[in-house]
């Protein structure tokens, strides 16, 4: 693990590794990677070069919890009993996660990674019942060690076990179900949403952040056609409105402002609001509930229904779900509200549980339930380019080409792959020996940007990490198309080129390590470039 210059070592350390054991990238049959919680950056940059690793090698890509890695390291030593793991989350936070170890192995007594204080934490396990038990780890014990000892926690682990290990992540990988390997569904785990979007939800008094009056931003992008934005307090009184006339005359009690206003100032909820031309025309939130986020409410105005409004609100809100760790989305409707069942059914919701008459007599409630992230072709939502999770069949395997095919790639000459990143916008695109331009392919996150008067970093760096690999294959399946073929793969090219500055270094890490990984699989030379200021 390289705590300081990941980008830097985690590449050639995993080739030098792989020497030393007498293997190759050739040998792998699986690529894993630890997806957090840690450093935001360091995480980031892991889970890029995996991906790159993946897509270059056509293996599938594995994700783990580095605190289900700390937890099988510690088994692997021999420790057994409650094993309570503190990381280090900064800002005076820590990530706390409770396991029982026995002989079978390590067991999660918690259901997702969460977020709290150090003292929090602190206060919390001295209250259990069996706090004399815990035994402790986690490099969150560097800070906080002392407060943790203070309150009477003395069973600690050596240092040397606080950390997770490759091998601690290969356990815990063996000890769960395997996925689908698909690369672009790997993020990284993630147990709060970006400081801009935290403060947007804290934001009172302000319909508009002043910012917007001295942008320039383009009207698509400053929020004023058919946009959709965190609800703020200024939005309840349309809100309360907007819900009294979409539920006039049901058996569905309608919210009210009061009703609106609590649940803002919860925690672990996630409330949007879908407006045209600054006039509240739906809505739509939910909370988290363990590993599970329940959508509470979804309201769509009248004159505004069947055009895909509520499916883009529902999407949004699943996709703060996933970034807040849920692993299934949950709701409930009316069985004989068909518009609204084929909404849901579009977006990947299936039938879990029903309640007879929850409704009135012969409305029975549907439960329905979704992994996340959708499975569902939430592309089809709308005309923007947003990056999203791949929901195509991996692995792709390239079919067999022509003669006719063959020949244009010869006449092509060498092929480089270009990635570019520095900003917020995911761009992938596939030139010739004579600078034709094969393919270009461009993912932008600038929805999720405009609210906020400019580019926000984090944003930027998270929507790199979702956005990558489909923006890859992506670019590979267009040049196909170019020579003739279904797709390239990485064999056909002849290098790889990465923007490497100037620009957001959160943004500009994620393109270097995916364009690292993919080369070090390969054998294919990198060549960095810098843009031209």
């Amino acid at each position: 693990m390289c705590r300081r210059q990941a980008n830097v070592e985690l590449v050639t350390t995993a080739l030098a590794t792989l020497e030393d054991c007498g293997h190759t990238m050739a040998d792998l049959d699986r690529v894993l990677v630890g997806r957090g919680p840690g450093s935001f950056t360091g995480v980031r940059i892991g889970i890029a070069t995996a991906k790159g690793l993946s897509c270059g090698l056509s293996k599938p890509l594995h994700g783990v919890s580095v605190l289900d890695a700390t937890a099988w390291g510690a088994w692997k030593a021999g420790v057994r009993g409650l094993l309570a793991v503190a990381d280090d989350a900064m800002r005076g936070e820590v990530y706390p996660g409770i396991y029982l170890l026995d002989d079978n192995g390590a067991h999660r007594t918690f259901a997702t990674e969460t977020v709290c204080k150090a003292d929090e934490c602190v206060a919390a396990w001295s209250a259990r019942e069996d706090a004399s038990r815990l035994v402790l780890t986690g490099n969150g014990l560097k800070k906080y060690r002392a407060r943790f000892e203070a309150a009477g926690f003395t069973n600690i682990l050596d240092e040397a076990l606080w950390y997770p290990t490759g091998e601690g992540l290969a356990l815990a990988a063996a000890a769960q179900p395997l996925d689908s390997g698909d690369p672009a569904l790997v993020l990284p785990i993630y147990t709060r949403l970006s400081d801009a979007e935290e403060n947007e939800r804290k934001r009172l008094g302000l319909k508009a952040p002043a910012s917007v009056k001295v942008t320039g931003v383009d009207d698509a992008l400053a929020d004023r056609h058919l946009q959709l934005r965190p609800m703020s307090v200024n939005d309840l009184p349309a809100v309360a409105a907007l819900e009294a006339a979409a539920f006039s005359g049901s058996s569905h009690t309608p919210w009210t402002e009061k009703l609106f206003y609590e649940e803002l100032s919860q925690p672990g909820r996630s409330w949007w609001v879908a407006h045209d031309l600054g006039r509240i025309i739906g809505f739509a939130g939910g909370m988290m509930a363990g590993d599970d986020f329940e959508v509470c409410d979804v309201a769509v105005e009248e004159g505004h229904r069947r055009q895909g409004v509520a499916s883009r609100l529902v999407a949004r809100l699943c996709y703060d779900a996933h970034v807040l760790n849920a692993k299934t989305a949950s709701l409930e409707v009316d069985e004989k509200n068909e518009p609204a069942r084929a909404t849901y059914d579009h977006l990947g919701f299936a039938e879990v549980g029903r309640r007879p008459g929850y409704y009135a007599p012969g409305h029975d409630a549907l439960i329905l339930r979704a992994e996340l992230p959708l499975a569902g072709d939430v592309e089809a939502l709308g005309k923007r380019p947003e990056p999203h999770a791949s929901i195509r069949p991996w692995p792709i395997l390239a079919g067999p080409r022509d003669a006719a095919c063959k020949e244009a790639l010869a006449a092509a000459g060498d092929l480089v792959l270009s990635i570019e990143s520095s900003c917020d916008e995911t761009a992938v695109a596939v030139v010739d020996s004579h600078g034709a331009v094969c393919a270009s392919v461009v993912a932008t996150s600038i929805d999720f940007h405009a609210r906020f008067g400019g580019v926000v970093p984090e944003i930027a760096s998270r929507k790199h990490v979702e956005a990558i690999v489909g923006v890859y294959e992506e670019a590979m399946a267009q040049a196909g198309a170019h020579f003739g073929c279904d797709t390239l793969t990485a064999a056909d090219l002849s290098a790889v080129g990465v923007t490497a500055g100037p620009g957001l270094v959160g943004a500009l890490v994620v393109g270097v390590a995916f364009a690292k990984g993919l080369c070090a699989s390969t054998g294919l030379p990198l060549i960095a470039v810098r843009l031209r200021t």
